[in-house]
């Protein structure tokens, strides 16, 4: 379960699962590739009803990733 105050956040076992997130979707959204609408959009976030996406967008809040070397 995380938990979000103050800026800053906690983890810890137990939770109801109100957001769930494969690795992939948890690593789009840790490192600011997608954000949880965009996510929910594409079918990779479901979550229970009264979960603010807004609220899950600011305690991932991170800009988009970028590279300088192409590949």
């Amino acid at each position: 379960m995380l938990r979000v105050a103050k800026g800053r956040g906690h983890l810890a076992p137990g939770g109801r699962g109100d957001v769930c997130l494969d690795p992939g979707g948890l690593a789009a959204l840790y490192t600011g590739y997608a954000t949880p609408p965009a996510l929910a959009r594409a079918g990779r976030l479901p979550a229970e009803k009264g979960v603010s996406l807004q609220a899950l967008a600011a305690a991932f809040a991170a800009p988009p990733p970028w590279m300088l070397d192409p590949f």
